[in-house]
């Protein structure tokens, strides 16, 4: 009867033993499952990050190679085209300012824009490291879209669909603060108010 008993009892011993091994088996499992994840999602972070460096370096590149050359000739253009004594001395400020806008349309300037709207899509779409391209372009965007929201303000009150650029506008030269532009924020917010203001009501008859 004894023997039975201390048999019985060594089977429960030996269930409790299992148990407990089994218990921590899976307590290091699950253990080794956390660090995994953490280790995979540490892996998925560092791949966001070099895809986005990536997509940096293709905004870079358009820029450099592409947009800074055809701001600069624009801008070369213009004042050749505007540095006149026929121009300066205009009185009528409303025809001079729809004769500058003329010629910016003339030198091209909305295929710049369009430009600007495709590289304003990578960085709205958050696929880019946007203070990195902010600190390295930023300037040459807002300044020239500073000096020509006179034609800016014209296109977009005609439906022109520029609404990343609008939102980089608005993010980037307002709200950023950029040394040369310090000193122009209220004329840029005023600005910024003013194509609100037109593209709204612009788009107001398909609502």
């Amino acid at each position: 009867m004894w023997s039975d008993i201390e048999w019985v009892n060594n089977i429960k011993l030996a269930l409790s033993l299992l148990a407990s091994i089994t218990t921590i088996v899976g307590i290091i499992a699950l253990f080794f499952t956390i660090k995994q994840y953490k280790q995979n999602a540490k892996n998925r972070e560092i791949d966001i990050q070099m895809r986005k460096t990536d997509y940096d370096l293709v905004v870079l590149t358009h820029f450099s190679e592409n947009i800074i050359k055809k701001t600069s000739k624009f801008h070369k253009k213009l004042k050749n085209e505007t540095n006149t004594k026929e121009f300066r001395d205009m009185e009528d400020n409303k025809k001079k300012k729809e004769i500058l806008i003329n010629i910016k349309l003339r030198l091209g300037i909305i295929h710049i824009f369009n430009l600007l709207e495709k590289e304003a899509l990578y960085i709205t779409s958050d696929i880019t490291h946007e203070q990195v391209l902010y600190n390295i372009v930023g300037g040459i965007v807002c300044e020239f879209m500073v000096e020509n929201l006179d034609v800016f303000d014209r296109v977009t009150s005609e439906r022109a669909p520029y609404d990343n650029l609008n939102e980089i506008l608005e993010r980037w030269c307002l709200e950023k603060d950029i040394d040369h532009l310090n000193g122009e924020k209220e004329l840029i917010n005023e600005k910024i108010k003013n194509l609100k203001r037109n593209r709204k009501k612009s788009f107001s008859g398909f609502e």
